[in-house]
């Protein structure tokens, strides 16, 4: 139980009783449950999406091709990016124990960051103990493309 329908698919999940309704609350932790066993949320790049993933990286073949393979165009960065307040970064390298893309990394017992290698997963800030990266947004809401139909032509038509 990692992963969220929402919209038409949630009908169709439950509607074949494959799944079971939640709340909101029942959601959210569950997206903080996902974070803090080092899942990465995904969706489609769409404004209405149908669902969000919460995958390993080792297990998923979007994630695996950007990760393992260096296949950049599989997989969409996220309009988020991590800022990180200095003065609270205490270089416990939390962060870049999470970090499966490499933009976090340890130089010389100190963390770093590679901008270009982030895509904005949000695992750096959700594992650091001191509050020091918080996700702020880089591009607009409107950078998100309108929805294509994709899931419900292909899952809900019968």
């Amino acid at each position: 139980e990692t992963c969220i329908s929402l919209n038409q698919l949630a009908e169709y999940v439950l509607k074949r009783k494959t799944g079971k309704e939640l709340t909101k609350k029942e959601a959210l932790k569950l997206l903080k449950d996902c974070e803090k066993i080092g899942l990465i949320h995904q969706t489609s790049n769409d404004d209405h999406p149908d669902v969000i993933c919460n995958c390993c990286p080792c297990c998923c073949a979007f994630l695996r091709s950007v990760i393992y393979y260096r296949n950049k165009a599989s997989v969409v960065k996220s309009r988020f990016r991590p800022k990180i307040d200095p003065s609270k970064c205490r270089d416990c390298l939390k962060c870049t124990r999470v970090c499966y893309f490499s933009a976090a990394i340890n130089k010389e017992g100190r963390r770093a960051f590679i901008e270009e290698n982030c895509y904005g997963c949000g695992l750096c800030a959700a594992t650091c103990p001191n509050n020091a990266i918080e996700m702020v947004e880089v591009f607009p809401k409107e950078h998100i493309p309108p929805g294509n139909g994709w899931c419900p032509t292909l899952v809900l038509d019968e």
